[in-house]
């Protein structure tokens, strides 16, 4: 059972969530079967919780469905159709960060650049979440402001300690190269957002952060080179208009 669990949990993490309900749906099964003495050596394992692992593994294979029908048709350049779909998984599961940000790619796509903004915001905060649920907000010090994430998930079907029990099972681990990317990701795309904007001071700091995180990335360099440069245009001719 604990095998089992353990494996669904990695493929959980890993994107691959019908996997992860097969191997809980069998562990559930095999529980079952177990004597009362077998069962309660378990440590944390119940029928209950089980239960409630399967139900929101279910969530999480519905909304991937509902993602992956909305990558579809933005491939296709559908981004009314897929904004749709993006928005329905994401009503049943609002941390699914991968959804979030391909529907920032989507708003971007039809312009909605503070759209597009938000959402990079709001997959930023979930990537930079501690095991608390609590994040850093952009420009704070970590060690002093944290904010406690909270989410709205439709019907209610998810109370928000099940919400954050979610995130931090399909996120990549804290500190893996693949959560990095994820955020190195998701700053550029707010960084371009805001650019295009004018917002130039921080599409400056979302580029140097992406800078520090990947530092050997030549274009990430170079982009910030001309977001820089676009920055101080813009400040030299309002410094012309004020003379």
């Amino acid at each position: 059972v604990k095998l089992l669990m353990r494996r669904g949990a990695a493929a959980c993490q890993m994107g691959l969530f019908t996997e992860a309900l097969t191997d809980f749906l069998q562990a559930n099964v095999k529980f079952q079967k177990l004597s009362g003495q077998q069962a309660s050596s378990l440590t944390g394992v119940s029928i209950e919780t089980l239960a409630g692992d399967v139900s929101r593994l279910r969530l999480l294979v519905d909304a991937e469905a509902l993602k992956k029908e909305g990558d579809g048709l933005f491939a296709e350049r559908n981004t009314t159709d897929a904004l749709l779909k993006y928005n329905a998984a994401l009503a049943l599961i609002p941390v699914h960060v991968s959804c979030l940000s391909n529907r920032a790619a989507c708003k971007m796509a039809q312009q909605d650049l503070p759209g597009c903004i938000a959402d990079c915001s709001t997959a930023i905060a979930l990537l930079q979440s501690d095991s608390e649920g609590k994040y850093s907000p952009d420009g704070a010090d970590p060690a002093q402001s944290k904010k406690e994430l909270r989410f709205d998930s439709a019907n209610n079907v998810l109370q928000q300690e099940q919400i954050k029990t979610m995130l931090f099972t399909i996120l990549p681990p804290a500190g893996s190269t693949k959560r990095s990317a994820w955020i190195l990701k998701t700053l550029l795309r707010r960084g371009v957002a805001l650019a295009q904007l004018n917002q130039f001071e921080a599409a400056v700091e979302d580029y140097q952060r992406a800078v520090a995180l990947d530092p050997t990335n030549e274009a990430v360099k170079s982009d910030l080179m001309q977001i820089v440069a676009a920055r101080d245009r813009v400040a030299a001719a309002e410094a012309n208009l004020v003379q």
